[in-house]
């Protein structure tokens, strides 16, 4: 299934700094605007693996989003799939160690 969230991407002279409004433990970084998209979409998945589907917050519409002069916000799409009623992400593996 396809999920779809919105990340604030804060623009700084080291780099931008990505955010998802709705998922506070998807966090990430990069150079540039096409790395930090898909580093957007690398971190969303693994923040959403293994959280019930039926407990995921709506997503905040964009223009509900407050932003400052140095920020954008970009609707970002992953596919997931649904095991049981758990999201998983493809490429997401369970490490016991």
């Amino acid at each position: 299934m396809k999920i779809t969230y919105n990340a604030v991407f804060q623009y700084a002279e080291d780099g931008i700094n990505v955010q998802f409004y709705d998922i506070y433990n998807a966090l990430t970084c990069a150079d540039t605007r096409e790395e930090a998209i898909l580093m957007a979409e690398d971190v969303l998945p693994l923040a959403l693996d293994g959280e019930r589907l039926d407990s995921l917050p709506s997503p905040t519409p964009k223009e509900k989003i407050p932003t400052r002069e140095d920020e954008e916000v970009i609707a970002i799409t992953v596919e997931m799939y649904v095991e049981n009623g758990i999201l998983k992400g493809y490429g997401v593996y369970e490490i016991n160690g």
